[in-house]
């Protein structure tokens, strides 16, 4: 046992998924955060149902030869996260991350760890790691998906855990049109500059599009307008079939000049599946670590 730097103790870890020798496969390693030593059998039955939603969320189920995932059992001394105000109670709690919500002041869904710490933390006993996702203890709403990805225990925890290794493991762009709040200043149109990102374009020219192998020749380019680029789109139906390729308006945190390859993403809501560009992206990032 280990010390950690913050408060709480490293217990250890456990290999959850085999499919061979680390050096060989893609790793992903799942952390326990706010869970005190007597909740982590709680966090092991949360890791094994993080692992169930993974390998029946495609592409994962497909390539999961490719995969191991590990578990690192960090007992906090206290449970939960802090939730600063304005935007949650002011509660605090000593945890071996520090992790909290509303980091960016404004939305108290921005749910952060000392990233640092957590990456040292992983790497001192799972040097392999190629993936991190910090589960925190707490019934809340929240995730980010930087140099670790976060999530909790809400109801639609797991599925936002899938949503923030999009960001931290293969470089997906969120694919809704509101940063921090809807309709903020600023987000009408997307910078004419391409994002790097596989999965949002600022271009929508079906013989230069970055995914347009995908799209059938049929489908109108762009495939979704805006009548008002000045506030966000609401809940609407597909002007598609679900699953058509395209390009769609908004995406990125801005309500034009950026489009998206399907109407409906789990980089867009959480419950959604990924679309085929995000799971081209999955895939290919995946493809090495085959047996």
């Amino acid at each position: 046992m280990t010390m950690g730097v913050n408060d709480g103790t490293v217990i250890g870890s456990e290999l959850l998924l085999d499919h061979g020798s680390p050096i060989d496969r893609w790793n992903l390693t799942l952390v326990s955060e706010g869970y005190t030593e007597q909740e982590l059998p709680n966090f092991r039955l949360h890791s094994l149902e993080f692992v169930t939603l993974l390998l029946a969320t495609p592409p994962f189920a497909g390539p999961s030869a490719a995969i191991n995932v590990y578990r690192l059992d960090v007992a906090s001394s206290q449970s939960g996260a802090d939730d600063p105000a304005p935007c949650g109670t002011g509660a605090t709690a000593d945890t071996f991350f520090d992790a909290r919500f509303c980091a960016n002041g404004l939305d108290r869904r921005v749910l952060v760890v000392d990233t640092t710490l957590a990456l040292n933390t992983v790497y001192a006993e799972l040097p392999w790691s190629h993936a991190i996702l910090v589960i925190v203890n707490s019934p809340l709403s929240g995730g980010t998906g930087g140099g670790v990805a976060t999530t909790t225990l809400h109801p639609k925890g797991m599925a936002t855990g899938l949503h923030e290794l999009g960001h931290s493991a293969f470089g997906l762009a969120d694919e809704y049109d509101y940063a921090s709040t809807c309709n903020e200043s600023g987000r009408d149109f997307h910078p004419a500059v391409e994002p790097a990102a596989a999965n949002v374009t600022v271009n929508s020219s079906f013989s230069t599009l970055k995914w347009g192998h995908l799209v059938d020749p049929s489908t109108p380019m762009p495939t979704s307008t805006r009548d008002d680029c000045s506030v966000c789109e609401g809940p609407g139906l597909s002007p598609t079939t679900p699953g058509t390729v395209g390009a769609y308006t908004g995406g990125n945190h801005y309500h034009c000049g950026v489009f998206r390859g399907e109407y409906d993403c789990k980089m867009r809501a959480h419950g959604e599946p990924f679309c085929a560009v995000c799971q081209e992206r999955i895939n290919a990032a995946l493809f090495p670590f085959f047996p």
